[in-house]
């Protein structure tokens, strides 16, 4: 059996990566609708979506990923949420926000607003 599924894989990879590409595509997409596709952060709103990425409220996202194994946040919450109602300690931040916020604790968009 696992002879067949290899041959199928190698003989229709181009077709089944994209089929899969298209898949975390269309899961991101749904995320990010539903919580908004821009930037959360106070002074920011980045709105491109190539930019934008999810932010664990509290903290911890390190943490929670290698608690539930999370390789890919987007199929993680389609799969767990799949009604789509996703966890309100999640939002979106720009990637800058995000990076800002998880290594010095503050986003520089929250000390200009002060």
């Amino acid at each position: 059996m696992k002879e067949n599924s290899t041959r199928h894989y190698l003989k229709n990879r181009e077709a089944i990566r994209e089929k899969e590409r298209l898949k975390r595509i269309a899961e991101r997409q749904k995320v990010l609708d539903f919580y908004g596709a821009y930037c959360h952060c106070p002074g920011c709103k980045e709105n491109h979506k190539e930019f934008l990425t999810i932010e664990h409220l509290n903290g911890g996202g390190r943490a929670h990923r290698k608690k539930e194994r999370v390789k890919n946040i987007y199929t993680w919450l389609c799969r767990t949420y799949p009604n789509g109602n996703f966890p309100d300690w999640l939002t979106i931040f720009c990637y800058n926000c995000n990076c800002s916020s998880g290594h010095y604790g503050y986003c520089p968009h929250e000390k200009e607003l002060n």
